[in-house]
């Protein structure tokens, strides 16, 4: 299931892309963060109507919200301010979606969810769940030898997501 949407490519024309927070180090975004801004600053550079939401609270090892720093990281790639959304409020994946959807039509809003490849299908599923009637993902890439460490524990991320009722 997790491999069904590894792949994922998103139609142009989205209303809304969701880039769902990683951690934020001292140094500027982990290399899994900065891996899905760049996926998806190129998608904004090529869909100029469509705004972004960056999602993600401040963990206790970081120095600002990952979606503050994701602000700052986008307008330094060209992407202008006024077109991007701060959700700050989330610790989770569940949460980035749920409170993101604040910002949304959920019933008629073309959204694009923007994360790394192993984390695609979970993430449309909570998607799906809270009521994203027209949702697809765009999967980015992940580092590079961290694949089998990501499966597994994105395929105990979906295991609990289900358990719980997120999915």
């Amino acid at each position: 299931m997790i491999l069904s949407q590894y792949n994922a490519q998103a139609e142009p024309g989205a209303d809304y892309c969701i880039v769902l927070g990683a951690q934020w180090k001292t140094t500027g975004p982990s290399e899994v963060l900065r891996r899905r801004l760049d996926k998806a600053a190129a998608y904004l550079t090529e869909n100029p109507d469509t705004k972004v939401i960056v999602s993600g609270g401040q963990g206790s090892n970081e120095i600002m919200s990952e979606a503050a720093g994701m602000r700052d990281y986008l307008v330094n790639a060209g992407i202008e301010e006024d077109r991007i959304l701060v959700e700050d409020k989330s610790s989770n994946t569940y949460e980035n979606l749920v409170f993101s959807g604040e910002f949304l039509d959920l019933e008629n809003s073309k959204v694009v969810i923007v994360t790394n490849n192993f984390h695609v299908f979970r993430a449309l599923g909570i998607a799906r769940k809270q009521g994203y009637a027209n949702v697809e993902g765009l999967a980015a890439g992940s580092v590079l030898g961290m694949g089998p460490n990501n499966l597994l524990r994105e395929f105990m991320g979906v295991v609990k997501d289900f358990l719980v009722g997120n999915l």
